[in-house]
């Protein structure tokens, strides 16, 4: 919770989706390596493209690995999923209504 606070609702969500998709039994092991993989490349100090060196393309190739792993696992995030999501979002960071 304290690194989301941090990081913000937006950073937050598609983290929060993983784990549930992580820990639904129906989600294959391929599906969770991925998840992992991409989760430990975003917090490894480590890259492709070292942030040191590559400025703003070094942030971008964590995006990437992160977008990638999304498209793919995005049809196992069901609706239960996202009510949980927005459970605990709402609960960490107030409730977030929508303009009609």
């Amino acid at each position: 919770r304290p690194w989301a606070l941090m990081a913000g609702r937006v950073a937050t969500r598609p983290l929060l989706q993983f784990y549930y998709v992580m820990d639904d039994e129906n989600t294959s092991t391929l599906d969770r390596v991925l998840i992992y993989a991409a989760i430990f490349y975003t917090i490894l100090p480590m890259d492709f493209l070292p942030r040191a060196a590559y400025k703003f393309l070094g942030v971008l190739d964590d995006g990437v690995a992160m977008l990638y792993v999304y498209k793919i696992i995005k049809n196992r995030i069901t609706p239960e999923i996202n009510s949980k999501v927005e459970d605990i979002l709402n609960e960490w960071f107030g409730v977030e209504y929508e303009m009609i």
